[in-house]
């Protein structure tokens, strides 16, 4: 379940409107504040940043202001500059629902999720029927590895937005990530998901591996991942994974053509150079093996060095 970890989060975001203030700051500050406006909704986050800073200076207790230029740096990836605005915010309007909102999205994407559960936690008390807010809680939760309250907030979710997609495959996902799974449900969960948005690519890539590995239905396992490979083909991990069944069921040749679609895509990737070196060795080409487990080790991946001490002597 460790892959899973690695499947990217979609975001809510709430967009709020900009409140222009003639009457206490006059026609420079709002000049500098449409341009800002102007340049986020042509995405010129940089741009936008720029001006919205010069009508910050102007007035820098404008909470509006504020949480605007946190939110260009969100978009921006600029976590620590975004905390600084949004911090400004809170501290003139504590109980400012959508900041909170929003400044969850940051401590969720860098990983302070016990933070992040208390901005969004804070939006949900605010406002009992944001399904969004609700969503977050969950995906705090799950961050914190808490995946019975994650449920908990998923189902409420639900019960807020019946058909939120997102939720049935969260909630398959915190099934499936239980120490001990709950194999069935996070079955259900996941066609729960793909019922309702058929070209939905992660849960069928993890539909596939529970398949795999709970069911130990191989056939299910590949149409999955195949069916995955169809809506995304330029995602590596469908390949990988694909080659990896096959190779447990020593279908080496099959195994050998899924790493050589991963290093088409990522060239620099390590474990699908090892993982071709031991597909090789199964079908028989030994001189391959220990090209394959030169490259892999040239790119960092640890368990070629100890492959090449076993076979290329």
């Amino acid at each position: 379940m460790q892959l899973q970890k690695q499947l990217l989060m979609t975001k809510y975001l709430f967009i709020f409107s900009l409140l222009f203030s003639q009457c206490s700051f006059g026609q420079t500050f709002e000049d500098y504040a449409k341009l800002g406006f102007d340049a986020q909704q042509k995405r010129n986050y940089q741009e936008a940043v720029l001006q919205y800073s010069k009508a910050q200076k102007l007035a820098p207790h404008n909470t509006d202001i504020n949480s605007r230029i946190g939110l260009m740096y969100y978009y921006l990836n600029r976590y620590d500059r975004s905390l600084v605005y949004y911090n400004l915010s809170l501290t003139d309007k504590p109980k400012d629902s959508i900041a909170h909102y929003q400044r969850g999205f940051v401590y969720l994407d860098s990983g302070v999720y016990q933070k992040a559960l208390e901005d969004f936690t804070i939006a949900f008390d605010m406002d009992k029927t944001s399904a969004d807010a609700c969503f977050n809680i969950g995906k705090s939760y799950a961050g914190l590895s808490k995946f019975d309250k994650a449920i908990d907030y998923y189902k409420t979710t639900l019960l807020l937005s019946p058909n939120d997609t997102l939720s049935f495959y969260e909630i398959g996902y915190c099934y499936a990530a239980q120490s001990v799974p709950d194999k069935d449900s996070a079955l259900k969960y996941y066609d729960k998901a793909i019922e309702h948005s058929k070209n939905y690519y992660d849960p069928l890539f993890n539909r596939g591996l529970l398949y795999a590995e709970q069911f130990n239905d191989l056939k299910k396992g590949h149409k999955d991942l195949e069916k995955s490979i169809e809506i995304k083909p330029k995602n590596h991990l469908s390949y990988l994974y694909n080659g990896l069944l096959y190779f447990g069921e020593n279908e080496f040749g099959k195994a050998k053509d899924m790493y050589n679609k991963v290093i088409d895509l990522y060239p620099d990737y390590g474990q699908a150079y090892y993982e071709r070196a031991r597909a090789w060795y199964g079908i028989g080409i030994l001189n391959m093996v220990c090209k394959d487990l030169d490259k892999a080790e040239s790119l960092g991946f640890a368990q070629a060095t100890e492959g090449k001490k076993q076979l290329c002597k």
